[in-house]
């Protein structure tokens, strides 16, 4: 077998400390058989905020060390990664923004979308962001089109079948999908939650966007990602805290409501990565 000329590691040395003491083997293995290999991370748009400055060190020393390039799948028009991780001067040209990886289908025109698409991701964290709006949608007639309310794979099925026969005419409950973006790109609105694929598409897809992040004491990462898509002017924050059917039938209204259009959002970074990574391995 030929030996690898590029290692890609996901996150780290960003996150996943504790399999550090395998990816150091794997490093070593990897020179073993090829002493020109070159190490790349493979990074997202936002990190989880640190407790200490010494978190940010502990990966700078890692990239010093071992990496030779940094790949963050974002668009630092819409949020840079020095907002998230304060050190990301010291890593210099070897960072590079590749822009947003989403696989999108063309964008209908405007005047052909209809209704709201809310979704969930997984499941796992997004019940509470469904619940309010099945409580805003038996209290009201649902405006807008038909409403789609998607509870991810992870939902519980009793709770979802609860539900459909709760909801009101022009109210679709649905458990897992695989053409979420396609279902977007129809929508006159989505909500969501603040997760990278969701908000890329999203925006790539020029929908207008009510998001509501999944946000606890240690993760922020959503909440971050969601404030610069209202800081950006695409898209409006309702936090969960403050999530009800108030906040949440006003929250709406303004989100619909006819705007200018913001600038494109660069989601060429599946394209840009593989030509870097191609030219990184070519030296």
């Amino acid at each position: 077998e030929h030996p690898a000329d590029i290692v890609i590691t996901e996150m780290f040395p960003f996150g996943r400390r504790a399999f550090r003491s395998e990816i150091r083997n794997l490093i070593g293995l990897a020179r073993e058989a090829n002493p020109a290999v070159r190490m790349v991370s493979s990074v997202r748009d936002i990190l989880v905020s640190k407790e200490t400055p010494e978190h940010y060190r502990w990966s700078i020393d890692w990239i010093d060390e071992f990496y030779s390039k940094v790949l963050v799948h974002g668009d630092p028009a819409l949020i840079a990664f020095a907002e998230s991780f304060p050190f990301a001067q010291e890593i210099g040209d070897r960072l590079v923004h590749t822009g947003y990886i989403a696989d999108i289908p063309p964008p209908p025109p405007a005047d052909m979308r209809e209704g709201v698409v809310v979704s969930a991701g997984g499941g796992a964290v997004g019940r509470g962001l469904l619940e309010a709006v099945m409580n805003l949608l038996r209290h009201a007639p649902p405006g807008h089109g038909p409403w789609t309310l998607i509870g991810g794979s992870r939902m519980d099925r009793a709770v979802l079948e609860q539900w459909r026969g709760l909801a009101p005419v022009g109210v679709s409950i649905e458990g897992h999908v695989t053409d979420l973006p396609h279902r977007i790109a129809r929508a006159r609105l989505a909500i969501s939650q603040a997760g990278y694929n969701t908000v890329a598409e999203t925006l790539a897809l020029g929908t207008p966007v009510l998001l509501v992040p999944f946000e606890t004491q240690s993760e922020d990462e959503q909440l971050r990602r969601a404030r610069a898509v209202e800081r950006a002017g695409r898209g409006v924050v309702l936090r969960e805290g403050t999530l009800n059917r108030t906040t949440l039938a006003d929250a709406v209204e303004r989100t619909i409501a006819p705007g200018s259009i913001p600038p494109a959002l660069d989601v060429d970074g599946a394209e840009r990565t593989a030509r870097l990574i191609g030219d990184l391995a070519s030296r």
